[in-house]
C-alpha cells in the first residue's frame, strides 16, 4: 500500500523555496531522474501531461526521495524520444526534476500551529498539512506542559517519533517553547500595581483670601 498524507494538497512554490532555505523546516530539495510512462493520446499536450503525472506523486511518500513530495521544479527531458516495451502502448521516458521533499527527522526542532487541545495532548499542524501529536505530560520531571497554550498559538516542538508505515504519517513531539501566556502578563501587571501603594487623592487646600486694604 502506498503511503499518503492527504490528497489534493497544493503548496505554494514561493513558500517551498523559502522553506528549503530554512534550517529547521524539514523541507529539502532532491534532484532525481524520474521514469514516466505516457499514453499516446497524451502526446498532444506533452508538457501538461508530464505535469499531471508528477502531480499524482505529490502528497505521497517517495521511497526514492525518502520523504513526502510537496512540489517540483526545473523539469528537463533527458532524451529526444521515448521507448515502447513489449506489447504496451505506453511510451516510456526519463526526466530530470527537482522535488521538494518533507523529511521529518527524530531530534529536529520545528514550529507548528495548535489546532486541537485535550487534557492529555496537543494537536499541532505543520504547513497546514502534517499533524503532530504532543503529549502534555512530561515524563522527565513528572510535570504538565502546555497549560497556557491555546488553539491558534504557534509552538516549538522537538520530534520524538516518526512512523511512515500507516496510511497517514504519525509524528509525535515534545513541547519546547510555550507561547506567551496572557495570565503571566496579567500577573506581572498585578505585581506592578502592588508595588505602587494606593495613594489617597490629595485634596487641595483652599487658600484664604487676603482682606483687601481699606483705603
Amino acid at each position: 500500500m502506498d503511503k499518503f498524507v492527504k490528497k489534493n494538497i497544493k503548496f505554494n512554490k514561493k513558500l517551498l523555496n523559502k522553506l528549503k532555505k530554512t534550517e529547521q523546516s524539514g523541507v529539502a530539495i532532491r534532484n532525481v531522474i524520474q521514469h514516466l510512462a505516457i499514453h499516446p493520446c497524451q502526446l498532444k499536450n506533452f508538457n501538461d501531461s508530464v505535469k499531471d503525472l508528477l502531480n499524482e506523486k505529490l502528497s505521497k511518500y517517495s521511497n526514492m526521495c525518502n520523504g513526502i513530495l510537496l512540489g517540483y521544479q526545473n523539469m528537463k527531458l533527458l532524451q529526444d524520444g521515448g521507448a515502447i516495451h513489449n506489447d504496451s502502448c505506453y511510451i516510456h521516458f526519463d526526466i530530470q526534476v527537482d522535488f521538494f521533499v518533507f523529511k521529518p527527522e527524530i531530534g529536529k526542532i520545528m514550529q507548528g500551529i495548535v489546532n486541537r487541545k485535550s487534557k492529555d495532548h496537543l494537536g499541532v499542524l505543520v504547513y497546514e498539512a502534517f499533524n503532530v501529536s504532543i503529549p502534555t505530560y512530561n515524563e522527565d520531571d513528572d510535570s504538565t506542559v502546555g497549560t497556557g497554550v491555546n488553539i491558534g498559538d504557534e509552538v516549538t516542538f522537538q520530534i520524538l517519533l516518526i512512523d511512515m508505515s500507516s496510511f497517514l504519517p504519525y509524528i509525535r513531539g515534545k513541547l519546547i517553547c510555550d507561547p506567551p501566556n496572557l495570565k503571566s502578563e496579567e500577573n506581572s501587571n498585578d505585581e506592578v500595581q502592588e508595588m505602587i501603594p494606593n495613594e489617597k487623592p490629595k485634596t487641595k487646600k483652599k487658600k484664604k483670601k487676603k482682606d483687601k486694604d481699606i483705603e
